[in-house]
């Protein structure tokens, strides 16, 4: 059974791992970079450009919104 998801009030840092935001959706880390592929879950490249060097956080305010979406939300310019 998969942990209920965290209440946005409990998020107490400003930003997070990919490997956090898993934990606290309940998903796998999998299923975090294709929201974030998909333009569901914002997040920013720390890391840079060479494919090994690719560092992903997740901002709270990000992960806060994400929370507040419908649970079936379309990604930002997706077929309506």
């Amino acid at each position: 059974m998969q942990p209920a998801p965290a209440p946005v009030e409990q998020l107490q840092r400003s930003a997070f791992t990919l490997n956090e935001v898993a934990d606290k959706l309940g998903i796998t880390r999998w299923v975090v970079q294709r929201l974030i592929h998909e333009g569901r879950l914002r997040a920013v490249n720390v890391g840079g450009t060479h494919p090994r060097a690719v560092r992903w956080i997740v901002p709270k305010d990000a992960l806060e919104d994400f929370l507040r979406q419908p649970f079936l939300a379309q990604p930002e310019g997706g077929d309506e």
